[in-house]
């Protein structure tokens, strides 16, 4: 998965970008991420999504569904969900 936000941090911060990838090794071992305050939205295009803080500006939020595989898609990463 790569997004223009997740680039973003790879090239701005990589303090944010290590917590992203901790975060994505949490969902595909056990579907969810363990640290942090983790909080249902519904997001306008995906409906119900949760969201965690990974520092004072920026949300990860996804989606996951039970499927045939966990799966999971990033909603965002950049920015706060009010933002979008």
């Amino acid at each position: 998965m790569q997004t223009k936000e997740r680039e973003w941090f790879v090239k701005h911060d990589k303090i944010v970008f290590g917590k992203i990838l901790v975060f994505e090794e949490m969902l595909k071992d056990n579907g969810k991420i363990s640290i942090g305050r983790p909080e249902m939205i519904v997001y306008k295009e995906y409906g119900k999504c949760i969201s965690v803080r990974l520092d004072k500006k920026n949300r990860y939020v996804y989606e996951f569904k039970l499927l045939n595989e966990n799966t999971f898609l990033v909603v965002s990463c950049k920015g706060h969900h009010g933002d979008h």
